[in-house]
């Protein structure tokens, strides 16, 4: 994985590593991808082989899913094969543009009539398997990491992996990162069972034990220490990351949604926060709408909210939104960050 970090236990990093090249490579490379993507949904056949070149290098690619072995893994009677990594002592990477591509470009097979089943054959014909377990796992290893970064355990890795986490969610490159991300986990809870789903993640959150019927027994027998904190943490996040996985359908190839339905959900969301002047609207939206992105966001922020005049001559106006569409705020919006 490019940039890959592995987490620091002993002492505290000697020095900062380099990670801004990496960022910058994605920022001026994702606008491309996602314009490739477009480009790519707009011809069946063209697509179809994109798909399979995607297929194909991500098997090639022995990050994190490359060879590992695979435990049962049992809850509530459920069983499911999880790969065998663990975050905290090996490699892991904010940066997965492979496994990120692929979901760009499978949110687009339903609109020719292709699907994972359909095309999991050819793949196979050519000895390119790639499972749904496989699919997911890089993001959930990813996604493990960030919550045991929130949980406090990798503290002695310095501020570089928090400035990457930052940047992760920041309005520049979270169309390409985040937002893949949760599609990709969205695409993997879609082809499993739904309770091989739910193993898998908490196998790579180590939050099996938390799922058995036997935990709080054993939770009265241990001491409430910062193990117990950390664990408490974890729990957290899991829990908001499955909220996110369910509840963020609004994404066109997810559900039956456009783009301007994307945009007026962003926008709610945000002047339920704050009121936003126009400028600060506009910087705090990913342009995600092609060419046309100042007058779709004009026709859409129209229907949502209503501009307040300045007052004075050193304020600014700003759009406030509409009563009747408080009702849609959602606390768990994936957008958010923790100091909103």
């Amino acid at each position: 994985g490019m940039e890959s970090i592995t987490r620091q236990t002993g002492q505290h990093m000697d020095y900062e590593p380099e990670w801004e090249c990496a960022f910058n490579l994605h920022i001026k490379l994702a606008t491309t991808i996602s314009q490739v993507i477009e480009w790519a949904s707009t011809d069946k056949t063209l697509l179809h082989k994109l798909y399979k070149m995607t297929v194909r290098a991500l098997v090639s690619n022995n990050f994190i899913v490359g060879g590992e072995e695979a435990e049962a893994k049992s809850v509530a009677g459920h069983v499911a094969n999880c790969l065998i990594y663990d975050v905290s002592v090996r490699p892991v990477s904010i940066h997965l543009p492979l496994t990120r591509f692929y979901a760009g470009i499978y949110l687009h097979l339903g609109s020719h009539d292709l699907s994972y089943d359909c095309l999991v054959a050819e793949t196979e014909a050519l000895n390119i398997k790639m499972t749904p377990r496989e699919i997911i796992e890089p993001v959930l290893c990813t996604h493990a990491m960030i919550a045991q970064v929130a949980a406090g355990m990798w503290r002695r890795n310095g501020y570089s992996l928090l400035h990457q986490l930052y940047l992760y969610r920041n309005v520049r490159c979270r169309v390409e990162m985040l937002d893949r991300d949760i599609v990709c986990l969205q695409i993997g809870a879609s082809l499993m069972e739904s309770n091989e789903f739910l193993i898998h993640a908490l196998n790579k959150f180590n939050l099996i034990g938390w799922a058995q019927s036997n935990y709080e027994s054993k939770l009265a027998e241990s001491p409430l220490d910062d193990e117990f904190m950390r664990q408490l943490s974890m729990i957290d996040e899991f829990l908001e990351l499955l909220i996110v996985i369910i509840g963020e359908r609004w994404m066109p190839g997810v559900s039956l949604v456009t783009e301007e339905d994307r945009l007026r959900k962003e926008i709610i969301q945000l002047l339920c926060i704050k009121s936003y002047s126009h400028s600060e609207l506009s910087r705090a939206l990913p342009d995600t709408t092609g060419g046309n992105s100042d007058s779709v966001f004009e026709d859409v922020i129209n229907t949502v909210a209503t501009f307040k005049k300045p007052v004075g001559a050193d304020r600014k106006g700003v759009y406030v939104l509409k009563e009747s569409l408080f009702e849609e705020f959602n606390v768990y919006f994936y957008h958010y960050t923790k100091e909103d």
